[in-house]
C-alpha cells in the first residue's frame, strides 16, 4: 500500500471515529494505533484534523463538562478523572470547569433526583444524610458543597 494511500485511510478511520462524538487527542491517536497506523501517518491526521477543526481538546473539554453536568450531574472530581483519562492537560481541565454555583445547582439537581429515587423527603433523618453524603461525594463532590447542599435542603425544609 502506498504511502498516501496508508495516510488517507488513517483520515477516513478517525472522521468516521469522529462522526459519533467529540474526542479527544489522546482518543484518537489510541484508536489509530490500535487500527495498526505508523507513527507518521498519525501525526500527520492529527496535524490535519486539528487545522481542519475536527480535532480541538479545549472543545472537547468544555463539550465534555457541559454534558456530565447536565445529564449525569457529576462533581469536579469526577469530571476531572474523566478529562485526565482521555489525555486532557490539567490547565485545558481547570479551563473548561465552571464555577463552585453551577456545581451546587448540579448537586441540588442530582440529590432531588436521589431523594425521588429513594421515595425519601427534607428532612433526613440521620442515617439517611449518611447516604445522601456518600451518594454526592460518590458523584464527584467536595466536602463543602456537599454540606452546603445537604443544610440548604435541610433548611428549605424545615
Amino acid at each position: 500500500m502506498a504511502l498516501k494511500d496508508k495516510a488517507a485511510d488513517a483520515r477516513g478511520v478517525a472522521l468516521k471515529y469522529l462522526s459519533f462524538r467529540d474526542r479527544s487527542i489522546t482518543e484518537v491517536r489510541n484508536k489509530l494505533i490500535q487500527k495498526g497506523f505508523d507513527g507518521p501517518d498519525i501525526d500527520s491526521t492529527i496535524d490535519y484534523l486539528m487545522t481542519a477543526g475536527y480535532l480541538n481538546d479545549d472543545k472537547f473539554a468544555c463539550s465534555l463538562v457541559s454534558s456530565r453536568i447536565k445529564n449525569k450531574f457529576w462533581g469536579p472530581a469526577k469530571i476531572s478523572a474523566e478529562l485526565a483519562s482521555k489525555g486532557i492537560s490539567r490547565e485545558a481541565i481547570a479551563k473548561a470547569l465552571p464555577s463552585g454555583e453551577a456545581f451546587e445547582n448540579a448537586a441540588v439537581d442530582a440529590l432531588k433526583k436521589w431523594l425521588r429515587k429513594n421515595r425519601l423527603a427534607m428532612p433526613l433523618n440521620a442515617g439517611e444524610s449518611v447516604r445522601a453524603n456518600r451518594f454526592l461525594k460518590g458523584l464527584g463532590y467536595q466536602t463543602y458543597i456537599v454540606m452546603k447542599v445537604l443544610g440548604r435542603r435541610h433548611n428549605q425544609e424545615a
